[in-house]
Order: C-alpha cells, then sequence, then structure tokens
C-alpha cells in the first residue's frame, strides 16, 4: 500500500510539472505581449574569501562567473563557480560546479528552459555529478530594482562517489536517478541603488528514492563602491541527505570579497 501511494504522489508531481512547463508557457506565450526586441547582456564576476585560525587553520575562497544573455524570444544563463579550501596545505573543500541553461521567451512572466550541468566535490567525495533536463521560470517580480522568480524542473542526475554510500537498499557508487527541483532566485536594490541584496535557494527530491534529497542557498549584501564594481558578503549553506560515511551532510560558509558586473 505505501509503494502505491508513493507512485501515485511521483505521478501527481510528475503531471503538475509538465502542466506548468506546457501549459503555462503557452498560454503566457500567447497573451504576454512583449515588445523589447533588444538584446540584454548581464555578467558578474566574483572572488570572495574566509579564513578560519586555530585547530581548524584552513583558507577557503570562492571564485565565481555568471553570463546572462536575453531577447524577446530566446536566451541563455551560464553559471560557473570553484570553490577551494586546504587544511595545513591539504586540499580538502576543492568543489567546481557549472550549470547552463537555454530559455524559450525568457522575458514572459512564465517561460520554459532546458539545463544541463556538471560538479565534481571533494568536500562531497563527489567524483562527479552530472544533469540535464527542462523547467519552467515564473517572474513574480520583474522591475528594475526588484527581481524574483521562482523555477521548477525534472532532471536525470548521474552520480559517482568516491566510496560507497547507502541508496535505495543497495550500497553503491553510482547513482542514476530522476530529481525534481523547486527554487527561486532574487535581488533587490535599496536607497538608490546604495545596497543591493541577493538571495537564491534549492530543494532537490529525488523522485526514486525518497530518503535522497539536497537543498542550498545563499543570502548576499553588496555595496557599490563605482560603476560595476563592488564589495560583498555573503553566507551560503547546503545538505545533502545522501553522502558517504566518512563525509558531512551539512555546510555553512561566511565570505567577504569583491564583485564586477551589472547583473
Amino acid at each position: 500500500m505505501e509503494k502505491i501511494i508513493e507512485a501515485g504522489m511521483k505521478a501527481r508531481v510528475l503531471f503538475i510539472l509538465i502542466f506548468l512547463i506546457g501549459g503555462g508557457t503557452t498560454l503566457y506565450s500567447q497573451t504576454d505581449k512583449v515588445k523589447d526586441t533588444t538584446l540584454s547582456i548581464k555578467y558578474l564576476i566574483s572572488s570572495d574569501w574566509t579564513f578560519t585560525f586555530g585547530n581548524l587553520n584552513s583558507f577557503i575562497s570562492v571564485n565565481q562567473g555568471q553570463l546572462a544573455i536575453e531577447q524577446r524570444v530566446i536566451g541563455a544563463k551560464v553559471l560557473a563557480r570553484y570553490r577551494y579550501g586546504a587544511i595545513e596545505g591539504v586540499p580538502n573543500y576543492n568543489e567546481l560546479y557549472a550549470n547552463g541553461e537555454l530559455m524559450l521567451f525568457p522575458q514572459n512572466r512564465v517561460y520554459a528552459f532546458t539545463n544541463g550541468g556538471a560538479e565534481f566535490s571533494l568536500l562531497r567525495g563527489l567524483n562527479l555529478r552530472a544533469w540535464g533536463g527542462l523547467g519552467a521560470g515564473f517572474k513574480v517580480l520583474n522591475s528594475e530594482d526588484h527581481v524574483f522568480e521562482p523555477a521548477v524542473s525534472i532532471n536525470y542526475e548521474y552520480n559517482n562517489y568516491s566510496t560507497a554510500i547507502f541508496y535505495s537498499g543497495d550500497s553503491t557508487t553510482l547513482v542514476h536517478t530522476a530529481m525534481t527541483s523547486i527554487g527561486w532566485t532574487g535581488s533587490h536594490n535599496f536607497f538608490k541603488k546604495k545596497l543591493l541584496m541577493v538571495h537564491n535557494f534549492k530543494w532537490s527530491q529525488d523522485l526514486i528514492f525518497a530518503a535522497n534529497y539536497k537543498f542550498d542557498g545563499g543570502f548576499t549584501l553588496a555595496v557599490p563602491v563605482i560603476k560595476n564594481f563592488m564589495v560583498k558578503t555573503a553566507i551560503t549553506g547546503s545538505y545533502q541527505n545522501i553522502v558517504p560515511s566518512d563525509k558531512k551532510q551539512a555546510d555553512l560558509i561566511w565570505t567577504i570579497g569583491l564583485a564586477w558586473g551589472n547583473l
């Protein structure tokens, strides 16, 4: 009976996501009349650092680049991030993350996208995580000073762990599965653009094995110094319920850094 209920829940999630992506996008692409045909190019390059002394004696840097290109019919986003950390000179935190999106009617209130990416994480014991799928974004707020965009997606995901994990009753280093994700991105300008607040969050749930889920998010405050150049501080956190036995599930980091761009 529990398996039947679980299967029914998965079917409902899939139906809702397909409806939002297919029906919602068609509806808004017909009703939203966007006249702006200019090409929008936005970018951001940032570098952050955090230092810990004492028993841990570690150093962590987070370097990130973003590029967004948007026109009425089609758009693209690329995000690449490299995090480096070492304890007594031995790398223990290294992560490389890259994700790309191709969007259809990105200026509409509802737009469709396909995405794909890959991740390596020494912190999480991941030799490789790769994914690809499709989804829908929703422009709840989209003004000059305030942007808030929730999104939903379904992805195929491949995981190759450095040591065995417990997944769906088995001990394995390879996991192939389907994930559904729900999250948002947001940015807000205050005091005539003298203070910028950025926030994001994403929850991912395995559609095959319910115990496999993860979430991550962050909160950033930035103060412009000169045009397109900012000093900033950020708090980011993540949690993955399934990791190798020698790794921790949760991670929290506070950083201070610099950023250059117009995102």
